[in-house]
């Protein structure tokens, strides 16, 4: 530990080489990315007892939905929908050939994850702004708040309209065919159960034909003719509860096929930006990302300059590094100036 510190006392200066130059980068880097403009819509969570009864009740509506829209925006097949249903699929083919010197340093500095790079397939590009300039966040304990940035205003409105309603229709979708499964579902139940009346039926049928004095008001009792009613019995119960679930279904698929029928409803449409972001945020994160990396560039060097110095200079290091005893020591005078 004393060899580190006597190295960086020996090259301060140096060892601030470094930190000085990742800063310079990172503020040059900062400083030639395009300005960015962010839209902004909200939306508002209708909350159902299906969806209390279903997720923790702790948890908000626009928990659940902005839970269920960061899902999304990491889809593929979302996030290239959204690109398609905006104008953002549009500039990116426009601008793919963009050589642009500002275009370069920053397809350079994305391939190190820093910003979004452009470059390659338009799916991939499309696909890379969707799911690192997009963020749903909750804004309330029924409010979503769905945020875009980008280069272009134009763009960046457009694509957060084109999220809120990718978001609409299929979240809608996704209903529709829960619904429809169960619609399904009971149609081919109570298909089966009516099977089934018909059978328990045609049973106590044939058997009053069998014996036909059980049709008598006053005729005795029949175990057989008693359980065999019972059976029915029990059969036309789930008959009819199977029927009562059913519609019950298809009413819902009617309610999800009539307009209007998002659990959500928008509040705020996206709006059209004016103004860039302000720089000063991206500053503040370029300095401390290029101090921390001067940081670790400077303690790799000071490493190596610790490990380069073969300098013997304590007495105890004499024994361990060349094996011999030491005699005596000289100690290093400085001579007062009077």
């Amino acid at each position: 530990m004393h060899r580190y510190a006597e190295t960086y006392f020996r090259h301060p200066r140096l060892l601030l080489v470094p930190i000085l130059i990742a800063v310079l980068i990172s503020v040059g880097l900062a400083l030639v990315q395009p300005p960015k403009y962010e839209s902004v819509a909200r939306l508002w969570i209708d909350a159902s007892p299906s969806d209390t009864a279903t997720w923790d009740a702790y948890t908000s509506p626009a928990d659940r939905e902005s839970a269920v829209l960061v899902e999304l925006l990491k889809s593929r097949s979302f996030a290239l929908k959204v690109a398609h249903r905006g104008s953002l699929y549009r500039y990116l083919e426009d601008h793919r050939q963009n050589t642009s010197i500002v275009a370069v340093v920053t397809e350079q500095f994305a391939r190190f994850g820093i910003g979004v790079s452009h470059s390659g397939s338009i799916d991939d590009a499309a696909y890379n702004v969707i799911s690192q300039g997009v963020i749903g966040a909750p804004a309330g304990p029924q409010i979503v708040s769905i945020t875009v940035s980008f280069n272009d205003p134009d763009v960046a409105q457009s694509t957060a309209q084109a999220v809120v309603d990718q978001l609409h229709d299929d979240t809608l979708q996704d209903k529709r065919n829960q619904v429809q499964a169960a619609v399904d579902f009971y149609t081919k139940q109570v298909a089966d159960e009516k099977t089934q009346v018909s059978v328990a039926d045609n049973s106590i049928a044939q058997y009053l034909s069998n014996f036909p004095e059980l049709r008598q008001p006053n005729a005795q009792s029949d175990p057989t003719l008693s359980n065999l009613q019972q059976t029915d019995a029990l059969i036309r119960t789930r008959y009819e509860t199977l029927i009562q679930k059913l519609d019950e279904e298809r009413l819902s698929l009617a309610q999800l096929n009539a307009p209007g029928s998002a659990s959500f409803r928008v509040i705020d449409q996206a709006n059209q930006p004016t103004q860039p972001l302000s720089s000063r945020k991206a500053l503040a994160f370029s300095i401390g990302g290029g101090v921390t990396a001067g940081l670790i560039l400077a303690l790799f060097l000071l490493l190596l300059l610790t490990l380069a110095d073969t300098t013997i200079r304590r007495p105890e290091e004499v024994e361990r590094l060349l094996g011999l005893r030491l005699i005596g020591a000289v100690p290093d005078v400085v001579k007062k100036i009077a």
